[in-house]
């Protein structure tokens, strides 16, 4: 085994760091990334940058809330780990299941082997129940042991990703199983969070969220010991406070990753109701004392590879010291990894930990007889001791408070508070003041306690607050005589002696005792509290239109949608509409334009739709080109149906951006409520899988959902599936089929041709899968897996002096669509050394027509370059002569339902006598494709064509074919 790690910076970086390192391509190689980046555009390209490199590799990668590498902590960075097993197999798996414990039992299915020895599992961070995400992996492979945890976000807890070559997931997991009886494995964890404070008890729970403790709900709880701005800063304030929960006597810690309006909390694992809490918090003085103890074990397993998965928490409390936590490990091995929002560790069984440092070691040789020399570092923890004394300090006074029960040391204390206290303190009896502290005469102005006794209960509260203060007294005069004592707690407008406005909090205990109602009043100025409150509420206003709107168009964004379309369904009884609206062309905009052009149109579009709708519905767009349309109260499918017409018009009609004016049109997709679902998701799922359908049928109309299309959407879903797996176990083979010059009766050239050895199916043609590879926006992978392969092929060939003058590729519209598809074409050339001379590529008729200005420039640049340019199916389109003379055509390739009745049909040795004739015109040469016999040969040759290509010729033929084929006749 032999790991290497880097840092990323650009792509000419990384080619160097793996040159220099010499590190080869295999399917053994596992590479891990740690990003801060969690932007998709960024890892989008970092991986197409690895797969380019190292195609049989293994890739798996997170978002972070921090980088581990080498015994440093790393902050907006990106790590790359290379680990090459020699004696392990490697196999990865996604799954994007919502339920987590089925997430887990999912991926551990397919990453399970007979040999696994060890899974590492990364999973999104703020949707995931770790433990039960761990339960599902257990579930299926108990002996296998875990490492890896969630995926960070720099504690903004919006959006973590996780990742491999093939797919980019917001919500989901994956991993990578490695498979070896050869495989050493070594994990443990530091901890060393205390308790803190009282003993809680969780009085209302369900899986991880909580919804009461001590009988106050979740989010009081934490205001109430923490104090109240803590409730503004959930969840990234508690990181620092997580609950420590004792089950099986093991202390584990539980983060909270969000709050919810109902007073509740998530965390990022089951805590049972029921459960005995405690407040955490972490003791630098022993995070430091117990640094040494995980190396120390280390030095009889001598590493090959050390992998960190350690809490945000623990970067987040101790800051840079941290990296002392980590060093040690550094010295032992290869050391990467990264700060995670929860931790999966396994002992006795898995476990999912917070706050906790967890370390995965590895090797694939045998334990040396004698141990790694390790020499311990003495760190100075003096600056901690005041905090170790605060630590003590809160939980002593806890345990002394919990167990005080005199009542006269309490009333003692009671005396003193009251005239001492930092707050304002009067007693009222019988409707009165008779007794009040410095603090009241501070709070409202007056010289001396007899001038305040003096005032009546109303002289110091505001005009607008005074039936509160009225109401409440009457309330409590009528309980407290009912011996219903009771504390009341609320907010007036209060006055000083001046007369000057400001805001108290007012508390209210009353006890009637020797025929009195005597009421203790503590007044608290909440006037700067007031003011605060004022600006975050204007605040979190701003916030929560940017959570639930679109920035561009200020429409609601999917979150605001699908609670809207919720709040519908449970509130209605009528029908309800969903529709899908995608835009036809706004790709070719922003690949043509720019996407501020493309910006404007959305604006365009959203406005219209607004305007569309009115009050009868709700708008929202999702995303790029797709919007939502919700109706409400709908009669009948004819209503919706001119709705979803009156859109249609409305888009259709010309847009006018200042110097263009653009024509679009939309697919809308329609799915009804209570006829196609009950349920919000599958709404919005069968309303898209309706606008692909009209999509599919040509844009510019909508569709109604049903139920067929979702078999159609499972078999594109499964098509897709079957294409990755055949790229990854090389189920693609290239077919070469022959071209001939008739005129010197020799090998002209190959027209390479891609086949599926499709494992149930067989061997497959184009015509059988490329369609749904296209529609599915996978066409590029499979040209660029047949380019590189074809052209290496060809190289070998040429080497061998088997070569024959040209190499001929198919191209369709969507890859020239592509404005990186020419810089890629002539990369690749470069890098595999190719002469471009030998290549010729070849384009419909048809898919010229279909943006001949596009091609025109990109098939001038590529001409420029030395490739040779092929028309294929020529006879089949619409092309005019003018069209063609502004194309750098080097042959003309007569379709072959031309060739295919031309010795009986007049008119087809017509046209290709004229498509011969225009060819001599322009300099260009002529092929003829679907030559079966001599006869035809012969014909064609007698009226001018000199090339030609069919099975009179040869046949398509594999690799090995092609060889025989060419030694026989060069």
């Amino acid at each position: 085994m032999k790991a290497y790690i880097t840092h990323y910076y650009n792509q000419e970086g990384l080619s160097s760091f793996v040159s220099q390192n010499s590190i080869d391509d295999s399917s053994s190689l596992l590479i891990q990334i740690f990003t801060a980046n969690n932007r998709e555009e960024f890892i989008r390209q970092l991986l197409s940058e690895l797969t380019e490199i190292f195609p049989k590799a293994i890739v798996i990668g997170s978002t972070t809330d921090g980088e581990i590498v080498n015994g440093e902590s790393s902050r907006n960075g990106t790590i790359i780990s290379f680990t090459h097993f020699e004696h392990s197999s490697l196999q990865y798996a996604v799954d994007m299941s919502a339920d987590s414990f089925q997430r887990g039992k999912k991926l551990a299915t397919k990453l399970v082997d007979s040999e696994s020895k060890l899974f590492i599992i990364f999973s999104e961070g703020l949707q995931t129940n770790g433990e039960e995400f761990l339960k599902g992996v257990q579930f299926v492979a108990p002996h296998v042991k875990v490492a890896g945890g969630l995926a960070g976000d720099y504690a903004s807890f919006q959006k973590t990703l996780v990742f491999t070559k093939d797919f980019i997931l917001q919500n989901g997991a994956v991993g990578v199983s490695i498979n070896s009886s050869k495989l050493r494995v070594f994990n443990d964890y530091n901890f060393n969070w205390q308790k803190i404070g009282k003993k809680l008890t969780i009085t209302k729970a369900e899986g991880n969220i909580v919804y009461e403790i001590d009988g106050r709900s979740a989010i009081d709880t934490y205001k109430h010991y923490l104090g109240e701005k803590v409730v503004h800063k959930i969840p990234s304030v508690c990181i620092e406070f997580p609950l420590l929960v004792e089950e099986n006597g093991t202390l584990t810690a539980r983060s909270v990753i969000s709050a919810s309006g109902d007073g509740s909390l998530t965390f990022a694992a089951t805590i049972k109701e029921g459960s005995e809490v405690y407040f955490g918090y972490g003791n630098p003085e022993e995070i430091l004392k117990h640094t040494h103890t995980i190396p120390q074990q280390l030095e009889v397993f001598a590493p090959e590879a050390i992998f960190v998965y350690s809490c945000m928490a623990r970067l987040h409390f101790i800051g840079p010291m941290i990296n002392q936590e980590l060093k040690p490990l550094a010295r032992l091995a290869p050391m990467s990894g990264f700060f995670t929002y929860g931790e999966f560790f396994s002992s006795r069984g898995n476990q999912f930990l917070n706050q906790t440092m967890t370390v995965l070691a590895m090797s694939e040789s045998k334990a040396p007889e004698h141990k790694i020399l390790y020499t311990n570092d003495n760190y100075d923890t003096s600056e901690w001791n005041s905090m170790n004394a605060l630590i003590h300090l809160v939980n002593k006074t806890t345990q002394e408070l919990v167990e005080y029960k005199s009542f006269k040391e309490a009333y003692a204390k009671f005396e003193k508070l009251f005239e001492y206290s930092g707050n304002a303190i009067a007693v009222i009896i019988n409707g009165r003041f008779v007794e009040c502290n410095q603090k009241v005469l501070t709070l409202f102005g007056y010289s001396s306690k007899d001038e305040f006794l003096s005032t009546g209960l109303l002289d110091i509260i505001d005009n607008d607050s005074q039936d509160i203060i009225k109401e409440k007294l009457q309330e409590i005069d009528h309980k407290v005589k009912k011996d219903q004592n009771q504390e009341y707690m609320f907010e007036i407008l209060a006055k000083n002696k001046d007369g000057k406005t400001f805001w108290v909090e007012v508390m209210l205990t009353a006890v009637y005792m020797d025929d009195s109602n005597i009421i203790y009043a503590v007044y608290r100025d909440i006037n700067s509290r007031k003011e605060i409150e004022k600006s975050l509420q204007h605040q979190r206003d701003i916030l929560f239109h940017k959570a639930y709107h679109d920035d561009l168009t200020g429409l609601a964004n999917r979150k605001h949608f699908m609670e809207k379309l919720q709040e519908q369904i449970d509130k209605t009884k009528e029908k309800i509409a969903v529709l899908f609206v995608d835009l036809d062309k706004l790709k070719i905009i922003n690949d043509t334009l720019g996407h501020d052009i493309g910006d404007l149109m959305i604006k365009t579009v959203a406005s219209r739709l607004q305007k569309c709708i009115g009050d009868s519905g709700f708008v929202a767009r999702l995303g790029g080109d797709e919007f939502m349309v919700m109706l409400y109260g709908i009669k009948d499918t004819k209503e919706v149906a001119n709705i979803s017409q009156k859109i249609l018009y409305s888009i259709q009609q010309p847009i006018d951006l200042g110097i263009h004016t653009f024509y679009s049109s939309a697919s809308i997709g329609i799915a009804l409520y209570p006829d196609d679902s009950l349920d919000k998701s599958s709404l919005l799922k069968f309303s898209d899988t309706a606008m692909y359908k009209a999509k599919e049928a040509g844009g510019n109309r909508y569709f109604f959902y049903e139920s067929s299309m979702t078999q159609k959407a499972f078999e594109h879903i499964r098509m897709q599936e079957e294409f990755i797996s055949a790229l990854r176990n090389n189920e693609f083979e290239i077919y070469y089929l022959p071209q001939y010059d008739m005129q010197h009766n020799r090998i002209l050239g190959v027209e390479a041709l891609i086949r599926w050895n499709h494992p149930q199916k067989g061997l497959l043609t184009p015509d059988d899968f490329l369609p749904y590879i296209e529609k599915l926006n996978l066409l590029y992978r499979l040209d660029k897996w047949m380019m590189n392969s074809a052209i290496k092929e060809f190289s070998k060939w040429k080497d061998m002096g088997l070569a024959p003058d040209k190499l001929s590729l198919n191209i369709r519209m969507t890859e020239l669509a592509n404005e990186q598809w020419e810089r890629k074409v002539l990369k690749t050339l470069k890098r595999l050394s190719f002469d471009v001379s030998y290549l010729e590529l070849e384009i419909s008729e048809r898919e010229i027509m279909k943006h001949p200005t596009r091609v025109v420039e990109l098939l001038n640049s590529l001409h420029k370059q030395g490739v040779g340019i092929v028309i294929d199916d020529f006879g089949t389109g619409y092309s005019s002569i003018k069209q063609l003379k502004n194309l750098p055509i080097d042959k003309i390739k007569i379709d072959q339902s031309l060739i295919v009745d031309l010795l009986d049909n007049k008119d087809s040795l017509d046209m290709a006598n004229l498509i011969i004739a225009v060819a001599k015109s322009m300099k260009v040469d002529i092929i003829a494709e679907g030559i079966e016999n001599e006869e035809q040969a012969k014909a064609l040759y007698e009226i001018g064509c000199r090339y030609a290509q069919g099975y009179y010729y040869g046949k398509p033929m594999n690799s090995e074919e092609i060889l025989l084929y060419l030694k026989e006749r060069l």
